[in-house]
């Protein structure tokens, strides 16, 4: 039993202690439908840009040839470097700070895996997202996959590819290339 139930067991019991205990109830209520519409709107937390910035980085995604997750700094991101500083401080991007530089993008937006899986079902790609999900899962132990070939039948790019690549891996269902430039997977 959780100690803050213990506690809330003694007090019903004393007699004026309901209304504290009411007063708390409800504010555990609110903590609690905050953090499902966290969870039920990752971006509703972001200032109403959010969701124009995230358009914008998966546009510049799908026009990446390489295996890369770093979007080149462009001036159609200017209007939401707060927002963009906002999505490094909850770890969904990185920059590269420069000294003296008050841009830490300019030199380009890292996309963690995570987020890129989530940009690109938000922009459109969910049945993509759903089959490369499906045949990864699929995938018996020892075979392998290789981004640029499943990217041709499967249409996504090759970044969100390779960040599928890197969560299965997190998840411990198989291991992705560390060669640069490449992108493979092999099962475990």
């Amino acid at each position: 039993m959780e100690p803050s139930s213990f506690y809330k067991i003694i007090f019903a019991s004393l007699p004026g202690f309901s209304n504290v205990i009411q007063y708390f109830a409800e504010l555990e209520s609110e903590e609690i439908e905050r953090r499902l519409r966290v969870l039920e709107d990752p971006l509703g937390q972001f200032d109403s840009g959010a969701k124009d910035l995230c358009v914008k980085l998966y546009d510049a995604v799908k026009s990446c040839e390489s295996v890369s997750a770093k979007i080149p700094w462009s001036d159609c991101f200017e209007p939401f470097l707060k927002t963009l500083r906002r999505f490094e401080a909850h770890g969904m991007i990185s920059g590269t700070p420069v000294l003296g530089d008050t841009n830490a993008y300019r030199h380009g937006i890292w996309l963690k895996p995570r987020f890129l899986v989530y940009i690109a079902m938000l922009g459109g790609d969910e049945p993509w997202c759903r089959d490369l999900a499906d045949l990864m899962s699929q995938l018996d132990s020892g075979n392998s996959l290789d981004g640029k070939k499943v990217a041709q039948s499967i249409k996504l790019p090759l970044p969100v590819i390779d960040a599928y690549f890197h969560l299965f891996e997190s998840e411990g269902q198989g291991m992705k290339s560390r060669e640069i430039g490449r992108s493979y997977y092999i099962s475990h």
